[in-house]
């Protein structure tokens, strides 16, 4: 799924999406960076890249099944710890522990899986999710309300907004993120900025 193309409105099928490009209006949209990486939709940290490259290598293996991913998926949860992590945004300090943040170029509205999209490109406000989860049932339970579209609803996930946001973890001088769909690894503290429109 290209999740840009989702969010501008671009239709699915090929022919609707030449269309739609061709016809439609420009506008100008807000670009976010971390440690100056550009990104345009999100970056995700802690578990959740490990998460993204086992799906990738699954896509990649001939033969790999549905309920062997799933095995891996659990796996890497059960194993992955609880992290220390250090949060300013809006101006404000925050201390949690947790296994998944998402970190958005505007903030996300309530909508349903695969992944909730974005009301608007050009609010000028990066969105912090984080997940204050004490087990592994937590981390499930924010996934499937994310499946249902209520995630919102979700009693274990914390949201800060900020133009800007500074996030470190306890312990590291480097960390595996997802930016875009892309697993890189930067240097900690992680600075976001936001480039308004």
């Amino acid at each position: 799924m290209n999740v840009l193309a989702r969010d501008l409105g671009v239709p699915d099928r090929l022919e609707e999406a030449v269309a739609a490009v061709l016809e439609a209006p420009c506008h100008a949209i807000d670009v976010a960076r971390v440690n100056d990486r550009v990104f345009l939709c999100s970056t995700i940290l802690a578990v959740l890249p490990h998460l993204g490259r086992i799906r990738e290598r699954a896509r990649a293996a001939p033969g790999h099944t549905f309920p062997q991913l799933v095995a891996r998926t659990f796996q890497t949860l059960r194993r992955y710890p609880r992290m220390r992590l250090s949060l300013e945004a809006g101006g404000e300090r925050h201390d949690v522990r947790t296994r998944a943040v998402v970190v958005s170029n505007n903030p996300l509205e309530a909508g349903p899986a695969p992944m909730p999209g974005r009301g608007r490109l050009d609010t000028g406000q990066l969105a912090v999710y984080v997940a204050r989860d004490r087990t592994r049932w937590d981390l499930a339970g924010i996934a499937t309300k994310v499946m249902l579209g209520s995630w919102q609803q979700a009693k274990r996930l914390r949201t800060y907004t900020g133009e800007s946001v500074r996030i470190d973890f306890a312990g590291l001088g480097m960390m595996s993120v997802m930016t875009d769909g892309e697993v890189v690894q930067l240097t900690l503290p992680l600075r976001f900025e936001i480039a308004p429109r």
